[in-house]
């Protein structure tokens, strides 16, 4: 893991996606004014797939891990379907990691559903993510 991070997060890297027009990154904060999540929406060639030219990517999607289970995960979410759906995409889909099943049933419960899976590497170690879609033509 550590290999990992310093090789995909770098200063050089962070500048690049912040500044990405094909991206947008939130950050959430608490009632203290802390950061306590953050999430990245993709599009665009900014996606990590290149198979979903017309979606968007819920590409990170962050919380300090004291704020996991509260109503913050809640609100990120609500928050990323809101930008979906005034962006206009069809589609919005999601990388998860096999054994999150927590996130899993989240995204569940938001319509997500399995459509695919990939090898995310992590330094040596490779890691099966799911991949999850919501189609946002569908009524909820």
């Amino acid at each position: 893991m550590a290999a990992f991070l310093k090789e995909y997060y770098t200063t050089e890297s962070m500048e690049a996606e912040l500044t990405d027009p094909n991206t947008a990154t939130y950050f959430f904060k608490n009632e203290e004014g802390e950061v306590v999540g953050f999430l990245k929406l993709s599009w665009k060639d900014a996606q990590t797939e290149p198979d979903y030219p017309n979606a968007m990517e819920l590409q990170r999607i962050y919380l300090r891990v004291k704020y996991q289970g509260h109503h913050l995960w809640r609100q990120i979410m609500d928050f990323a379907m809101q930008e979906a759906k005034k962006s206009g995409v069809p589609r919005v889909w999601l990388g998860v990691w096999e054994h999150n099943y927590p996130a899993q049933k989240i995204y569940g419960h938001y319509g997500f559903k399995r459509v695919s899976q990939h090898t995310f590497m992590v330094g040596d170690d490779p890691q099966t993510d799911f991949i999850l879609m919501k189609d946002m033509t569908e009524e909820d």
